[in-house]
């Protein structure tokens, strides 16, 4: 997209974006687990989201960690157990260098690459080679093998089904197939029902000289993948581009090979091109070969339907400013979840960068890596990479900040996963806790005879704005009263308002209260406003003390339908915070009109 049209779409994209909708009241999620003492990266999720898979460098994370090598571990979230995969089917540690990992949907079976001579017996290469291992047997395989037998070169993991019978790889495979036919390593498929390892060599209907071919993703039939091939075009070099390249679906067993209609051909290129498990959607990125981030755009496109669109899109279809990359497509592709940068476009702070998820039937776009104290990674360089579950419903990624979370103190970028059906975000890259079963979901305080709470999340909330969108924070271990909180980032007029609705069980007095969640930069002077049976009353608080608990805004006279409201009519501070609001019943109405009393806590 050009830069003017990204600038001119900045209006229309600050009204549009959509927080990540939080759960009604429920339980609040805990998890258990020191945190890691080196950094953690490369996330991949089961369907069901029990089951995270990472790769760090971390020697905490389990027992007997001593080989000073980054390794391959799987959380279990329902347990809240780590274990290391990246070892031997007796249980010894990989004595080389272990990564790239991807779990299959079932949660069974992690494929990775590694360095390790020790994790298969007759291991004599002397070079990386790509496992499987079965969480379920505890068996290790190798399947970088061509009829039984070892490669002569280094193989990594590019993709396994999402089954786990079929493993794509690549393998600089020298002197035992005389080489690849181009620069650059070859690309196999490995079947593990039948032991037999396909070469991928140059489709039929390819009618010029190839440089090179990368293979990037396998669907679930094991035929269709996704390739870039580049042109040998000697007078094409520049800078070490050897010519064209071009985006292909290919069928190895068909031969088929379609184009992808957004390749670009003058000094163009597609980025990690990841195929949907029935072959028909493709997620990718096109970029400038000789520009880091310019013009950097994640799209999809439909085969079948022969549609590409952008995946940056706002709630009402307006493409964002900024850049996009790292999509991760769930296995309907109706979720689609990516990095947005700002990086090189002179945008102002309020569009954030970070990672975000779009429901392609709604429309709805979320914001995922909302930090709790309103310092947003302006650039996006924070966020390194991103996966999806296969029903769209946990989003994980790798993050270098440590204002996500409250509890994450560790210094080292974590693995984070975002479930978007309670709101909640939680670090997974955890070490394993034996002694510690997650415990059960704290429940929280319900209202007791005769008292109301409605909270930010139900269904007599509402949040209108003028002038800056109404945010949602979901942090596990924040001090907000059920699964989240709502906050406005800037003070105004009074024309962003959060609301509060309800009808009293009874007549009378009721004292009313208001949470909130209690940090140094919110306003100390919020304004809450009582609508109450003779009218209303407005009461200023101090949202920098007396967080994470009921604090008391007056006694006032209520018969049936009511509401409390705070807007951004404050004058000090920001991020405005509103989270619930609580009525107790005090006593019956006087004959007089009540005199509401001091605002305390409580």
């Amino acid at each position: 997209m050009p830069l003017v049209r990204r600038a001119l779409a900045l209006a229309v994209v600050l009204g549009l974006l959509v927080a990540p909708q939080g759960a009604r009241s429920g339980p609040i999620a805990v998890a258990v687990g020191e945190q890691a003492n080196g950094f953690a990266c490369r996330c991949s999720i089961s369907d069901d989201g029990r089951y995270v898979v990472f790769e760090s460098e971390a020697t905490n994370l389990v027992p007997n960690d001593t080989n000073d090598e980054r390794d391959v571990f799987v959380r279990d979230r329902q347990e809240g157990r780590t274990v290391r995969v990246s070892v031997s089917s007796t249980g010894e540690q990989s004595n080389g260098f272990s990564h790239a990992a991807q779990i299959t949907g079932d949660g069974r079976y992690v494929a990775f690459s590694s360095g390790g001579s020790n994790l298969v017996p007759g291991d004599a290469n002397g070079y990386g080679d790509v496992f499987v291992y079965d969480l379920a047997s505890g068996e290790t395989e190798r399947v970088s093998l061509i009829g039984g037998a070892e490669m002569d070169g280094s193989a990594s993991l590019e993709d396994i089904s999402s089954d786990g019978r079929y493993v794509l790889f690549s393998a600089y495979y020298g002197t035992a197939a005389g080489g690849c036919p181009w620069n650059g390593p070859c690309y196999y498929v490995h079947d593990r029902s039948t032991h037999e390892t396909f070469s991928i060599g140059t489709p039929a209907a390819v009618d010029y000289d190839v440089y090179s071919i990368h293979a990037y993703s396998i669907a679930d039939d094991g035929n269709r993948i996704m390739m870039t091939i580049t042109e040998d075009d000697p007078d094409y070099y520049i800078d070490e581009l050897h010519g064209p390249r071009r985006t292909y679906r290919y069928n190895r067993v068909t031969e088929a090979l379609v184009l992808l209609p957004r390749h670009v051909t003058e000094y163009g290129d597609i980025g990690s091109p990841g195929v949907s498990r029935d072959g028909r959607y493709v997620a990718y990125t096109t970029y400038h070969v000789f520009s880091d981030w310019e013009d950097k755009v994640g799209h999809i496109y439909d085969f079948d339907a022969a549609e590409d669109e952008e995946i940056a899109l706002d709630s009402a279809g307006v493409a964002l400013p900024g850049y996009s990359d790292h999509v991760a497509l769930s296995a309907d592709a109706k979720s689609v979840a990516f990095r947005y940068t700002t990086q090189v476009v002179d945008l102002p702070i309020e569009v954030p960068a970070g990672v975000y998820v779009r429901d392609r039937e709604s429309g709805e776009l979320a914001w995922l890596t909302e930090p709790f104290d309103g310092v947003t990674d302006r650039e996006g360089f924070l966020v390194t990479d991103i996966c999806i579950s296969g029903d769209g419903r946990y989003v994980g990624f790798s993050h270098r900040a440590d204002n996500l979370l409250p509890s994450d103190t560790n210094g080292f970028t974590d693995v984070f996963l975002y479930d978007r059906t309670t709101g909640t975000r939680e670090i997974v890259s955890l070490a394993d806790s034996p002694d510690q079963p997650t415990p059960a979901p704290t429940p929280l305080p319900t209202a007791a005879p005769g008292e109301v709470i409605v909270d930010d999340a139900d269904p007599g909330f509402s949040a209108v704005h003028v002038q800056d969108p109404w945010q949602v924070w979901s942090g596990l271990d924040a001090p907000h009263y059920g699964a989240s909180h709502r906050y406005n980032r800037e003070n105004g007029a009074g024309g962003d308002v959060a609301t509060w609705r309800f009808d009293v069980p009874s007549s009378g007095l009721y004292d009313v209260y208001a949470w909130w969640w209690a940090t140094e930069n919110r306003p100390t002077d919020a304004p809450y406003t009582i609508h109450h049976l003779t009218g209303e009353a407005t009461v200023r608080v101090n949202q920098q003390a007396d967080g994470g608990q009921w604090n008391l805004l007056g006694r006032y006279p209520f018969s049936g339908e009511g509401a409390v409201s705070v807007s951004d009519a404050a004058t000090t501070g920001r991020n405005l915070a509103a989270d619930a609001v609580r009525l107790v019943r005090a006593g019956d109405l006087p004959s007089s009109t009540a005199t509401p009393v001091t605002p305390t806590k409580t």
